[in-house]
Order: structure tokens, then C-alpha cells, then sequence
């Protein structure tokens, strides 16, 4: 079971790596492994 999340996991960074950053959220777009919860819900951030 871990090694399909992670495959998933993988496949989810590097869709996000590959496809342009967003503007609205471009920390969420370059670091996905950090916090991806956080940086979605803070897009408001001041980063």
C-alpha cells in the first residue's frame, strides 16, 4: 500500500514541477513535499 501512495505522491510532484507555477500559489507549485495542506489553504500567504 505505501509504495502506491508513494508512486502517487511522485507522480503528483512532478505534474506539479512540470506545469507552469501559478501565480496565485507559487509556493505550492515549487514545494509540494513541504506542507501540501498548508500551502493550499494559506493561499494568502505572505510568502
Amino acid at each position: 500500500m505505501k509504495t502506491i501512495f508513494r508512486v502517487g505522491l511522485l507522480a503528483f510532484v512532478l505534474q506539479a514541477c512540470s506545469s507552469p507555477p501559478k501565480p496565485a500559489e507559487p509556493t505550492g507549485q515549487w514545494m509540494p513535499v513541504n506542507q501540501p495542506l498548508t500551502q493550499q489553504a494559506g493561499r494568502t500567504d505572505p510568502k
